[in-house]
C-alpha cells in the first residue's frame, strides 16, 4: 500500500499518466497474487471453515444424519456432528471429488497422514487407521455427490470479528470469500446487541428469531465533492444521482447540522469526497445522534483503523455503528476517484434495482446489502487495488420498500 500511496503523490503529464496506470496495474496484479497465496498458505484446504452455512438445501440434514451414522457404525469413529456439518457443507469447494489429498486437505479423522495441527477434526479415530480412513472418504465422497445434485449454492452471510492488528488486511477478497456476503463487526457482543434491537416482539425474542435491520435505499441523502476538488468525479456521480431522483448536495460544504440531519432522517447516507468527512462532522457529533442510517463512505481510507498506542484504535465506521447505523461501507486505503465511482455506482444501482423489484412483487427472501459487494468490486478497472479496498461493517441489512418514500421512476 505504500507503493500505491507513492504513485498517487506524483503529478501527471500524459506520459506520466500512462506510467502511473502501468504501475497501478502491476500493483493490482501483485495484490491479487498476495490474496491467493495468503489463502493457500494460511488456510490451505481448511479455508472452507470460513464459509457460511448452506441455504435452502433440502436434503442436507438427512445426508448429514446418514453420514454421521455410517461413520460411527462402519468406520467405528466417535464423530463430532458439528464438525462433520461444517465439512460436508464446505469440502466440495476445496477438494477434488475423485482424489482427496493427504496434505492440507479435508481430514475427517485422526490418522497417520495428518500432521499435528490437523489431527483432530474428528475425535478418537479407530485403531485400524487405513481401513477407517479410506472408508470414511468413500462415505464423504458419496454424500458430496448427492449434495451437489440438489445444492442451491446460496449461503448464510459471514460476519468477521477481527483483532485491530489485522483490520487492514482485505480478508473479504481472498478467493473463497470474494463473491460471498461478508460483514465486519468489532465483537460478538455487538452482533448480539443488533439482533436484540432488531427483535420486533417479545415473542420473536423468546423464539430466538433473528431479526436484522432493513433500509429503503431510495430514502437516501448524498454529499458529493464538498470541497470542489474532484470535478470529474462530481460530474459523473451527480448525473447518476439526478437520474435516480435522489436528494443531496454537490460542490458545497455541508454544515454539521445538515450532516446530522442526513444521518438521522434518512435510511441511507452517501458521502463522496475526500476521506471519511470528519472535517465536516467531528467524531463527538455521533454521540448526539438519536439514530443513524446506513452509510456509504467512498473517500480514501474512510474505514482505516488508526492505532493510538495505549488508547483504543480509531475506526470511523465503528462510530457510525455505535450511533445505530446497521451497515457502513468504507475504504481501507487510497483509491482512484473514477475507479471507486464505478464501484459506488454499481453497488447503489444494484440496491435500487432490487428495491424496484420488491415494489413490483414480493420475494421469498428480502435481499441484503452485502450480497452485491463482490460484483461491485469486479466492476472496478483495478479489481484488487480499488475493488479490494471497500469493506462492509455492520450486520446483514435487508432492502425494503417504505410506503412514505416515493417510487422509482
Amino acid at each position: 500500500m505504500k507503493e500505491n500511496a507513492i504513485c498517487d503523490l506524483e503529478e501527471h503529464t500524459t506520459e506520466q499518466r500512462q506510467l502511473w496506470m502501468n504501475r497501478k496495474e502491476i500493483l493490482n496484479r501483485r495484490l491479487g497474487q498476495l490474496l491467493r497465496s495468503s489463502e493457500e498458505s494460511w488456510f490451505g484446504s481448511w479455508k472452507f471453515l470460513l464459509l457460511g452455512e448452506l441455504l435452502n438445501c433440502k436434503n442436507f440434514d438427512s445426508l448429514l444424519e446418514c453420514l454421521v451414522k455410517e461413520l460411527k457404525s462402519e468406520c467405528k469413529l466417535e464423530v463430532d456432528e458439528g464438525l462433520i456439518k461444517v465439512i460436508l457443507g464446505g469440502t466440495r469447494h476445496v477438494c477434488e471429488p475423485d482424489k482427496p489429498k493427504h496434505k492440507k486437505d479435508c481430514y475427517i479423522a485422526k490418522v497417520g497422514h495428518c500432521d499435528q495441527g490437523m489431527s483432530a477434526i474428528l475425535l478418537n479415530a479407530a485403531d485400524t487407521v487405513g481401513v477407517s480412513y479410506d472408508k470414511a472418504f468413500q462415505l464423504l465422497k458419496r454424500a458430496l455427490i448427492e449434495l451437489d445434485a440438489n445444492e442451491s449454492n446460496k449461503r448464510k452471510p459471514i460476519i468477521l470479528v477481527l483483532d485491530h492488528e489485522v483490520q487492514m488486511f482485505p480478508w473479504e477478497n481472498i478467493p473463497i470469500l470474494r463473491q460471498l456476503e461478508v460483514y465486519r463487526m468489532p465483537s460478538v457482543n455487538s452482533i448480539s446487541a443488533f439482533v436484540d434491537t432488531g427483535c420486533k416482539s417479545e415473542e420473536e425474542a423468546a423464539k430466538n428469531c433473528l431479526s436484522f435491520p432493513s433500509i429503503d435505499p431510495f430514502h437516501a441523502f448524498y454529499i458529493l465533492n464538498p470541497d470542489g476538488t474532484l470535478p470529474q468525479f462530481q460530474s459523473s456521480f451527480e448525473d447518476w444521482f439526478k437520474e435516480n431522483n435522489m436528494k443531496g448536495i454537490a460542490g458545497l460544504d455541508p454544515s454539521e447540522d445538515l450532516w446530522a440531519s442526513a444521518l438521522e432522517k434518512h435510511d441511507l447516507f452517501i458521502f463522496s469526497g475526500h476521506g471519511c468527512g470528519w472535517q465536516y462532522f467531528p467524531l463527538e457529533g455521533f454521540s448526539k445522534l438519536n439514530k443513524c442510517g446506513a452509510a456509504v463512505l467512498l473517500g480514501c481510507e474512510s474505514s482505516i483503523t488508526t492505532l493510538r498506542g495505549n488508547f483504543a484504535p480509531l475506526c470511523v465506521p465503528l462510530e457510525y455503528l455505535v450511533a445505530g447505523s446497521p451497515a457502513v461501507v468504507g475504504n481501507l486505503w487510497n483509491i482512484s476517484a473514477l475507479d471507486i465511482c464505478r464501484f459506488g455506482k454499481h453497488l447503489l444501482q444494484s440496491w435500487l434495482v432490487k428495491r424496484h423489484e420488491l415494489e413490483k412483487e414480493s420475494l421469498d427472501h428480502a435481499p441484503t446489502l452485502g450480497v452485491f459487494m463482490g460484483a461491485s468490486r469486479d466492476a472496478c478497472r483495478l479489481r484488487y487495488l480499488t475493488g479490494a479496498a471497500p469493506v462492509l461493517y455492520g450486520v446483514p441489512t435487508q432492502i425494503c420498500v417504505k410506503k412514505n418514500v416515493s417510487n422509482l421512476s
